[in-house]
């Protein structure tokens, strides 16, 4: 949908992020756990698997995500698979500590994974089944295929650009905050076709498709934009911020947040006229608490 700026330009807000209760659920943690932070935030999933091609090309292929926990059992089928998932158990106990059991039974405890196929053991042969075996024979459940959550999928495993979970996070943690008003994703800064009426073959293409800039997050009241956040997983410049603050005070804004993941431009907070700039949020023990204490001195202030 649309909503107007002024009497020349609209914003096209992007499609409306109704995520799922698992990926509400994942960034809900992100507050307060860093190594949660730096896996999901910090990195794309190729960046983390990208040098284990076998895991890498299955899951972001498949959708599903591995789990057999035997080595070396042989069985060529657990061999290929449990082989393929040295390298992931690897990264798991690097970055977040934890083995690759454990982070399965976190996924699933979130709802990130959901267990789809067994590979279960009777009789010293091997079976596939949709669910636990219930018929009563011996068994021994040798690996788990789990179904990947389709939010993560597209947020986080498939894309090869990072950034994504950033916004994210940023705007659940301030859609939840601010429910008084109304927080808008991705939204397009586009100039009308023509502010005289026109047959539409009389409107060029770039009348119809021209887009002044892109807003990762907008807050709007009944006055209309209260303030604009940027979210930045790579380093920053003036350049940008200038950029930004030009967005700014096009829209009449009243107060603007550039969020940075990472980046060596900015060591500390810094303000630029009605700019906060909050760098390094993901290895920050006072981030989010302190873009929340930003946006709400300006709500009030405006108010």
């Amino acid at each position: 949908f649309q909503i107007p700026l002024n009497d020349s330009y609209v914003g096209i807000v992007g499609p409306s992020m109704k995520l799922e209760q698992c990926i509400l659920e994942l960034v809900s943690r992100l507050d307060d756990d860093i190594p949660l932070r730096e896996f999901f935030v910090g990195n794309t999933f190729s960046d983390l698997f990208k040098e284990h091609r076998d895991f890498h090309t299955f899951v972001s292929s498949k959708q599903i995500f591995p789990a057999v926990y035997l080595q070396n059992s042989g069985h060529d089928t657990l061999d290929f698979f449990a082989g393929m998932l040295q390298g992931a158990n690897a990264v798991f106990q690097e970055k977040l500590s934890r083995n690759l059991e454990d982070v399965c039974n976190k996924a699933v405890d979130i709802g990130i994974f959901e267990p789809q196929t067994y590979i279960d053991e009777v009789n010293g042969k091997l079976h596939l089944v949709l669910g636990k075996d219930d018929n009563g024979n011996p068994h021994e459940t040798r690996g788990i295929f789990y179904k990947i959550s389709d939010d993560l999928y597209e947020l986080w495993i498939k894309p090869e650009y990072i950034g994504k979970m950033l916004e994210v996070w940023v705007y659940t943690l301030l859609k939840k905050h601010l429910k008084q008003l109304n927080v808008l994703p991705n939204v397009s800064v586009r100039k009308k076709p023509h502010t005289v009426p026109k047959s539409a073959k009389e409107i060029t293409p770039e009348e119809a498709s021209y887009v002044l800039t892109e807003i990762d997050c907008m807050i709007m009241d009944d006055g209309g934009v209260l303030g604009i956040i940027e979210c930045k997983m790579k380093d920053v410049g003036w350049e940008d911020v200038l950029k930004f603050y030009g967005a700014l005070k096009f829209l009449n804004a009243h107060f603007g947040v550039i969020v940075v993941g990472r980046g060596e431009t900015f060591k500390t907070d810094m303000e630029f006229e009605e700019i906060k700039i909050i760098p390094n949020a993901v290895k920050r023990q006072d981030f989010p608490e302190i873009l929340i204490k930003w946006v709400d001195r300006w709500v009030a202030k405006e108010s």
